[in-house]
């Protein structure tokens, strides 16, 4: 693939996408595949709530959300790996770019907790990569649960 793929590139699948009805279930099965991400998030902002109570609530409301449209947008790749929109080749890609919101969300916490000195820095980095492996395999799954989904989609 010769281009990045951009915020506006993930939103124009949203789009052509978001007009269809998810089979059931398929929310409750991401919440499920995204679960231990969450927690390894919440775990990092257990340490932010030593330094701010009310930081750490902000900012797991922010974890939430990113985290949440990061797995529908990753589901929405599905289908279109699924309907031909997208080459199988640039999936990882796509879903590279639909996860990076998570991944700057996780570096900017990590990079507040060392500066604050409530972890080090290996601890830190170790941390972070963690989350990232995570990320992927989560987006890994969703994708594959939208293309798995795709000949069920219906419009609304």
């Amino acid at each position: 693939m010769d281009k990045d793929i951009t915020y506006y590139d993930i939103q124009q699948i949203w789009k052509r996408w978001d007009s269809y009805n998810k089979p059931r279930g398929v929310d409750d099965t991401y919440r499920k595949v995204t679960k231990k991400l969450f927690q390894k998030i919440f775990d990092l902002l257990s340490i932010v709530g030593r330094v701010s109570r009310s930081t750490a609530i902000q900012l797991e409301q922010q974890a939430g959300q990113i985290v949440s449209e990061s797995s529908l947008s990753c589901y929405y790749i599905g289908y279109e790996l699924a309907s031909g929109g997208i080459a199988r080749d640039d999936g990882t890609t796509y879903l590279n770019a639909a996860t990076e919101p998570i991944d700057a969300f996780v570096l900017r916490i990590v990079g507040m907790i060392v500066q604050s000195q409530f972890l080090g820095q290996e601890d830190g980095r170790r941390r972070a990569i963690e989350i990232a492996q995570l990320t992927g395999k989560a987006a890994n799954d969703i994708c594959i649960l939208g293309i798995n989904n795709f000949p069920k989609i219906r419009t609304a």
